[in-house]
């Protein structure tokens, strides 16, 4: 694997663990929220690893920042020269996202049951 998509999957992994680790954590405070957040940051620098993997690229011509989550996910499903994604895959990824971007920029209320359920879809996908 060459250095820059290996580098990416191991800041993958990173957040992946922590991810877990904040799901197994004693006390709620901020628990969801940084599940969420952690288990995104995951699939995201999965992704853009992947991508980059296959010889495709995350950065768009002339821009400075690499792309966001949805268009990774999008190209990771209807690029033929890195798909490695089904529609449903796509769509779990998207799901968790949202739910990220609730926690992120404004109140995300799931009971203990649904997080369970999101992160356990989350961690088997990846």
């Amino acid at each position: 694997m060459k250095q820059i998509p290996k580098a990416l999957f191991e800041k993958s992994l990173d957040s992946l663990v922590l991810s877990i680790e904040h799901f197994n954590r004693p006390w709620d405070r901020g628990r969801h929220e940084a599940v969420l957040i952690l288990l995104d940051r995951a699939f995201e620098l999965l992704l853009k690893s992947i991508i980059l993997h296959k010889g495709g690229k995350i950065r768009e011509r002339y821009e400075r920042e690499t792309i966001g989550f949805e268009k990774c996910v999008r190209k990771c499903i209807s690029d033929d020269k890195v798909r490695c994604l089904s529609e449903e895959e796509g769509l779990t990824m998207q799901i968790i996202n949202s739910f990220r971007d609730a926690a992120q920029h404004d109140i995300v209320e799931l009971t203990e049951q649904e997080i369970y359920l999101y992160c356990q879809a989350g961690i088997t996908l990846y």
